[in-house]
């Protein structure tokens, strides 16, 4: 079982990937709303893996990123966004993102990222957006 830390400011997508990552056998050790947050959560929690949305108050995705990074450059980190993936994929997995997933997010695109970044696996899985 892995420990996943939610990032998102949206009740509704965070229970919908508190719900899949659980049934799926995840252990959801965290939620965070902001940037902020998540950097602290990250640092006291330590999690196997963090999905991390990209626009969110006070201290967006990509800060938030870079701060995560700065406590653990191996940390497993999806990026979760609205935005235009395809325009910013390139530049995310730049900076350190494994993943990033587009929204709408399907149950099945959400697994199949959190399996294929949990066995190690970066940015090359063009197909899963």
């Amino acid at each position: 079982m892995s420990k996943v830390l939610v990032v998102d400011d949206a009740p509704m997508v965070e229970g919908f990937m508190r719900e899949a990552l659980e049934t799926a056998g995840h252990e959801v050790s965290g939620v965070a709303r902001t940037g902020k947050q998540a950097i602290e959560l990250f640092g006291r929690l330590r999690p196997d893996l963090v999905t991390l949305d990209l626009n969110m108050p006070e201290m967006g995705g990509r800060d938030a990123l870079k701060g995560i990074l700065a406590i653990d450059p191996s940390a497993k980190v999806i990026i979760v966004t609205a935005m235009n993936q395809r325009l910013l994929r390139g530049d995310l997995l730049k900076d350190g993102a494994k993943e990033v997933l587009g929204k709408p997010i399907r149950l099945e695109q959400l697994l199949d990222a959190v399996r294929y970044v949990l066995d190690g696996g970066s940015g090359v899985q063009n197909e899963i957006h």
